[in-house]
């Protein structure tokens, strides 16, 4: 109980400071640099009260290498030795092909204890689309109030396990546009995993590829409102996203997607199409792509989207609905 009291009067110090500092929290003084420095070597010196070196160092370890899941199987151990349900769960998501008995009892684990093993991150972390895969958090939707918030929760070590990542409020086919918030957009190198997420538009894209993401295998970007040239130009040319295969965007200009230097991989393919662009004029742009599966069209004004698939003939063919 103290602790959430705690929690509620620390997010309330830090809406009022991001009201009254919308450009950001000044510098401290002298004096306040002095007693913020007291502070933080008071709470490195604090023991917590009924902490558990052992599990926090396993953690570290899981978050160090979120593919290997020997970590997880020794964490696992040792939470079931204190009884703690946290290490029942993780051992069997671990299980290959669990019975029916056991999906039953992780739902039901799952049910009872999810939103607490979130952690810290729980605050930014909305309630639907949360799924947990091997024991630790796999994909979520994410609301950012402010950049406040995302300095706060954004570097958490226990990112590293995400591999699906929605912002919330993001323009974004299969999801709703909650009007002009479209809430913050903040990606971490400490999300090792990240293997898709969505953006909003150029200023998310130069955040993103700030940093390389050797697992990011789909990237979706607004379907109603293009990228700027700026964004499209840098898109076009990283080689920072070696793994990326699956792209949703506002369709581009003529022969971007078949020059892109990731082109030649992608093989999911989702477009938002401009007034004057009918479907059939994509489909030999689209055909140009070797490795394409898949390709959804969402015409304007509302029409139904289309989707084509490669035939026997290797041929884009209209997928039966």
């Amino acid at each position: 109980m103290q602790r959430a009291w705690l929690d509620v009067q620390a997010d309330r110090v830090l809406a009022a400071y991001a009201t009254r500092y919308p450009d950001g929290v000044p510098e401290p003084t002298a004096v306040e640099a002095r007693q913020l420095a007291a502070i933080e070597r008071a709470l490195a010196a604090a023991v917590p009260v009924g902490g558990d070196a052992r599990r926090d160092a396993l953690l570290a370890e899981v978050y160090a290498d979120p593919f290997d899941d020997g970590p997880r199987a020794v964490l696992a151990d040792h939470l079931g030795a204190s009884d703690d349900p946290r290490g029942e769960f993780i051992t069997l998501q671990l299980v290959p092909s669990p019975t029916a008995t056991q999906t039953r009892r992780m739902t039901a684990l799952l049910t009872k204890h999810a939103r607490a093993w979130l952690g810290p991150l729980e605050k930014v972390i909305a309630k639907e689309g949360v799924e947990f895969r091997r024991g630790f958090l796999a994909a979520c939707r994410v609301k950012l109030k402010n950049a406040m918030e995302a300095e706060r929760y954004g570097h958490d070590p226990s990112w590293a396990t995400v591999e699906h990542l929605r912002f919330t409020g993001t323009r974004f086919s299969n999801q709703a546009f909650s009007g002009q918030d479209s809430g913050v957009f903040a990606v971490d190198p400490v999300m090792k995993s990240l293997r898709d997420v969505n953006l909003k538009d150029d200023v998310d894209l130069a955040r993103l590829l700030e940093h390389a993401w050797p697992h990011l295998e789909r990237l979706a970007t607004s379907t109603e409102h293009p990228l700027g040239e700026a964004g499209l130009a840098v898109l076009h040319a990283t080689d920072k996203l070696p793994a990326l295969v699956a792209i949703e965007m506002r369709a581009p200009p003529k022969n971007w997607l078949a020059s892109a230097t990731f082109g030649k991989r992608l093989r999911h393919v989702v477009l938002g199409l401009a007034e004057g662009r009918d479907v059939a004029s994509w489909l030999p742009e689209l055909a140009r792509l070797p490795a394409l599966e898949t390709a959804t069209l969402h015409v304007p004004r509302g029409g139904e989207p289309q989707t084509f698939a490669r035939d026997d003939q290797h041929k884009l063919a209209p997928t039966r609905t």
